[in-house]
């Protein structure tokens, strides 16, 4: 009975090479697709020194025996993010990145989309940044050490839920969500507050491959904070040093932001401006109006050109003409950059201070994702006091 058994096997596999199947067979179940996630990694050093003058000196003074002075530079690791990223699916992305140049884990992007699903925008759920002001694009393409004093009204990352689209041929973008706000590990607590944010982009003009364009895009916000109320505050542009104005905890049931933002690239010039407005609902008080705005510029002799996103509407980097290759004549590129910036807490019963910064740069690249920046800014606020601050960075990212 056994060898009848396998005579009869090796007659139906030699039947079934002979004759093709049925066009109406099912075909065989597809092999799930892999995971494809690849490692990323973002580190940068920074070196800062700072020189107050004595007015600022004196306003910051902390007479306490053994005080540490509130002006000292130093040098830390800035950013030193890890994670993965990539495709779960042909329909799903997964984004995980924590942050430990604080010495702790630091939720920084950690979310899930559903993209290219055709007729849906993409959506994105989890710990990210609220579409306000995103110009500039993520800290690892910034042209600046530090981003702008307007920043100091918009808020940062949150965990909610985001829908993204770009349509007409990606030359327009829109972004909306509704966001709980949260801590550096991504949690909220109930009643904390709650966030909705939206953005629209347009570009006017998008010639040779991104080399030529002109942006223009508007930003809402909307803060509800009844118990924990708001605060705002900001440094000279650096990381060091004390908060130069500061409004203290305001008793806020709410809080709009509204702004624009604008941007021209010509090859390796590009001019770039924004403004922000922040009206507060203070509880018991009128309402106050604070604003912040920024101009700059960036020239890069060696050529090359910032690198625009389409489907973000924001920027991505700069990339240079020519990588470091001394064998060939090489250096990389570099980047002339200037900046002013001004940001107004001073309005009705607010008295924040009001500070404006000038800040020049150069960024040397070895490559588009490794690179060498120095940064001189001055600091002056209106109530009296100025601080010089020089620092630099070692920046590389995969």
């Amino acid at each position: 009975m056994p060898l009848i058994a396998t005579a009869a096997a090796l007659a139906a596999l030699l039947l079934g090479a002979t004759h093709p199947a049925r066009a109406d067979a099912p075909a065989p179940p597809a092999a799930p697709a892999r995971p494809a996630l690849e490692p990323r990694a973002y580190i940068a050093f920074d070196w800062v020194g700072l020189a107050e003058d004595e007015e600022l000196r004196c306003a910051f003074a902390n007479t306490s025996e053994g005080a540490v002075d509130p002006f000292a530079g130093g040098s830390e690791i800035r950013r030193a993010r890890l994670g993965v990223h990539g495709s779960l699916s042909p329909f799903l992305y997964l984004k995980c990145e924590y942050d430990f140049g604080g010495g702790d884990a630091e939720a920084k992007d950690v979310y899930l989309e559903l993209r290219g699903v055709p007729q849906v925008p993409t959506i994105r759920i989890g710990h990210q940044h609220e579409p306000l002001n995103r110009l500039s694009g993520s800290s690892k393409y910034t042209l600046f050490l530090e981003r702008a004093l307007p920043g100091a009204l918009a808020s940062g990352r949150n965990t909610g839920i985001r829908l993204l689209a770009s349509p007409f041929q990606r030359r327009v973008t829109f972004s909306a969500g509704g966001y709980r706000d949260s801590d550096g590990r991504g949690a909220g607590n109930e009643g904390e507050g709650y966030d909705l944010a939206a953005r629209a982009t347009g570009l006017v003009s998008y010639r040779d491959d991104g080399r030529r364009l002109i942006h223009l895009g508007v930003f809402y916000g909307r803060q509800e904070r009844e118990a924990a109320g708001v605060r705002f505050r900001q440094r000279a542009e650096t990381h060091y040093g004390p908060y130069l104005v500061d409004t203290g905890v305001l008793a806020a049931d709410r809080v709009d932001l509204l702004g624009g933002e604008w941007a021209v690239v010509q090859g390796p010039l590009s001019l770039q401006a924004e403004y922000l407005r922040a009206n507060v609902d203070l509880k018991g008080q009128d309402a106050s109006a604070l604003n912040g705005y920024f101009v700059a510029a960036t020239w890069s002799p060696t050529g090359g050109h910032r690198r625009y996103s389409r489907s973000s509407g924001a920027f991505s980097g700069f990339q240079p003409r020519h990588s470091f290759q001394p064998q060939a004549g090489h250096w990389g590129g570099w980047v002339l950059l200037a900046r002013y910036s001004h940001l107004d807490l001073d309005d009705g019963v607010v008295a924040g201070g009001r500070l404006s910064d000038w800040t020049l740069g150069i960024n040397w690249y070895l490559e588009s994702n490794v690179r060498v920046m120095w940064n001189y800014v001055l600091a002056e606020r209106d109530e009296g006091g100025r601080v010089q601050v020089a620092q630099m960075r070692i920046q590389v990212q995969t």
